[in-house]
């Protein structure tokens, strides 16, 4: 059953959980140009990419506040009531509010994109693992094109077939974008959780800390926050424009939070196979110090050695496969047989 509020009262609230946690975005934000502009000498310039990408989102976020915002002052500036506020947001095709779900769709399709490539880079560019999240992609911004186009035709067409239609599509593309977004931060999820798991120091270090890195590199926070978004949509709840409203700063917040550990070196993707070895050992039999043949197994141990930046920042070095077998030959030999 959907929760009773009206439309007004819903962006009211909206606006007022969407400025508290734009101040916890601010913050963030100073703190991550800060960091990534002391590490980009030391990075060689690998940073500025991140400050843009960064710099963008802000542009993007601020921009949704100040829209919110403006339209609330509007709303009630012409009505005191709440009735007269609801027929100013019923206006969906006005500049603002069209202007106002542009923004979001860039937010979005550039947040989609962001997690899109994280899910890239963790998994060592395999094409295979992206494959359904690039389709999933290209869904999703096709649909909210379509979305975007639709909302400012919908009050020329005033038709019920069309409105419905227009549904459609806004319900297929929150499908597209929770979508994609639940398959990338399942697979980064997993990925993290696999390499912590093939790590000593994973097995001894707080399962609380192990935890939180998940969290915040898969993008878990936002996935929650577009999940309810989706609900409160398909129920009908005017509660839906809290969640939308919301999603924006979320946005930032996460993703910061992505970028200061990327920028700092220390996010998951810095982990990568260092050394691989084989050795082989023979038994011998010698008298004088002159070898003699011999007929014993030959034993081989197999080690693999990954080196891991862990979540901490801390770079180590582990082994994390091991395997030996034996082979029966005859050979004539000294010592052993090492082969690296």
């Amino acid at each position: 059953m959907a929760v009773a509020i009206s439309f007004s009262s819903s962006e009211l609230l909206a606006l007022c959980f969407e400025s508290v946690l734009y101040g916890v975005y601010l913050v963030l934000f100073v703190g991550c140009i800060k960091v990534l502009i002391s590490k980009r000498r030391r990075r060689s310039g690998g940073n500025i990419r991140l400050v843009l990408i960064s710099s963008t989102l802000f542009v993007l976020i601020t921009w949704h506040e100040v829209i919110d915002a403006i339209r609330l002052y509007m709303a009630y500036k012409r009505s005191e009531t709440t009735t007269g506020a609801d027929l100013y947001y019923a206006h969906v095709a006005s500049m603002l509010s069209l202007m106002k779900t542009s923004v979001y769709l860039v937010e979005t399709l550039a947040s989609d994109l962001f997690i899109l490539y994280r899910c890239y880079v963790v998994w060592n560019a395999s094409l295979a693992i992206i494959a359904l999240p690039v389709l999933l992609y290209l869904a999703d911004m096709g649909t909210g094109i379509a979305a975007v186009y639709g909302l400012s035709q919908i009050e020329k067409k005033q038709d019920l077939v069309f409105a419905l239609e227009q549904e459609r599509i806004t319900n297929s593309f929150f499908s597209c974008t929770l979508a994609v977004n639940s398959v990338c931060t399942g697979l980064i999820a997993y990925r993290i959780w696999r390499t912590q798991r093939q790590t000593r120091d994973a097995k001894m270090g707080s399962n609380l800390t192990h935890v939180s890195v998940i969290v915040i590199e898969s993008g878990a926070i936002y996935l929650t926050i577009l999940a309810c978004n989706v609900a409160a949509y398909v129920l009908k709840s005017n509660l839906f424009n809290i969640f939308l409203d919301m999603t924006s700063p979320i946005i930032g917040i996460v993703f910061s939070l992505i970028i200061v550990r990327v920028g700092l070196g220390i996010s998951s993707e810095d982990t990568r196979r260092t050394m691989q070895s084989i050795s082989f050992s023979m038994p011998s039999k010698t008298s004088g110090g002159n070898s003699s043949r011999s007929n014993g197994p030959i034993v081989f141990r197999s080690t693999t050695t990954t080196q891991f930046t862990d979540g901490r920042g801390s770079e180590n070095t582990y082994k994390v496969n091991e395997s030996q077998g034996s082979l029966k030959i005859d050979v004539d030999t000294e010592s052993s047989i090492s082969s690296p």
